[in-house]
């Protein structure tokens, strides 16, 4: 299911692959305090 989902969406998935690693972190966290808390570590 994971496979088709990645196949039928790779246009959009792309792009986030291009950032560098410390943002996609950022990026690819839902929650906003989850987030914050990352950075600050």
């Amino acid at each position: 299911m994971i496979t088709k989902s990645w196949r039928t969406n790779w246009e959009r998935i792309v792009p986030f692959l291009e950032f560098p690693p410390g943002l996609r972190r950022i990026l690819y966290t839902t929650n906003a305090i989850e987030s914050f808390n990352a950075r600050v570590r």
